[in-house]
């Protein structure tokens, strides 16, 4: 199962998004579910490490591990998480076996 876990500070601004674990739908190179999470994971990511303003450090070094990790939230840093946490929730949602969404 994967394991997503978003956490907040009190404005309601994400600070960390991790991602562990392997859906185990289909075999490896064949899972949709590992893929969708990886896009989202991936696009987040690079999207806010090109806004220097967000300070944003990403970890996607390791086959079924990946965090994004934002210093200094913004406007714009909230809004594309918030795509991140709305497609993830939806992930959960249609793939209850293999997707856990944990949001602090």
């Amino acid at each position: 199962m994967i394991r997503v876990r978003i956490k907040k500070d009190l404005m309601h601004n994400v600070q960390t998004i991790q991602v562990s674990g392997h859906a185990n739908y289909a075999p490896r190179g064949q899972d949709i579910v590992c893929a969708a999470v990886s896009t989202l994971l991936q696009t987040v990511g690079y999207s806010l490490t090109s806004r220097e303003e967000t300070m944003t450090q990403v970890d996607f070094d390791y086959p079924g591990v990946g965090s994004v990790e934002i210093g200094k939230p913004t406007r714009e840093s909230h809004l594309i998480t918030g795509v991140f946490e709305l497609g993830a929730s939806m992930l959960a949602e249609q793939y209850p076996d293999h997707v856990c969404l944990e949001v602090e």
